[in-house]
């Protein structure tokens, strides 16, 4: 990896080893909602990285995790949403888990009857995208299902980053 940085007027590179990340093993990765971490889903577990300067913040090992094909942050809090998949998942690529690495161990579960497409966090909600259906969750706290939002085929991972504040409870 390149880093590129600026020291006052002059820009400059340098090279910095992402550990032994190959990007064949690499299943997903996402931008926390600060765009200042950044998550990467592998098949050898997750890492989650600081951009500036760029460093590992922590890691979930194959052993523990492993194969990873969602994983999602929630600002740079300990949350982490997870995803099972890949050649030797430990859970399902029909369920979500809530990890906090602050306690080391998983407070939530969500588990659903088709394939998760993507997840999304943000302060209040978590989003949960199917081939045919959206789920909105309150989240962090007292986790209630909000809203089922119906949708035509979605086998591109396709979300939006906004959803609506005013979600009415189903």
């Amino acid at each position: 990896v390149v880093q590129r940085s600026s020291n006052g007027k002059q820009w400059y590179q340098r090279r910095v080893r992402v550990s032994n990340v190959t990007a064949k093993s690499i299943q997903n990765i996402t931008f926390n909602q600060t765009n200042t971490c950044f998550a990467v889903a592998m098949e050898t577990g997750y890492r989650v990285y600081n951009l500036e300067p760029l460093a590992e913040l922590t890691q979930g090992s194959f052993e523990e995790f492993g194969s990873v094909r969602i994983v999602e942050m929630l600002h740079r809090s300990n949350f982490i949403a997870l995803v099972g998949g890949g050649y030797q998942s430990k859970f399902s690529a029909k369920m979500v888990r809530i990890w906090d690495d602050k306690l080391k161990t998983f407070i939530l579960e969500f588990s659903f009857d088709s394939l998760i497409r993507a997840v999304k966090m943000r302060r209040g909600r978590l989003i949960v995208v199917l081939t045919n259906k959206i789920y909105v969750f309150s989240f962090p706290g007292d986790p209630k299902h909000l809203q089922t939002i119906e949708t035509r085929r979605n086998t591109a991972r396709i979300t939006v980053n906004f959803v609506p504040v005013s979600v009415t409870p189903s």
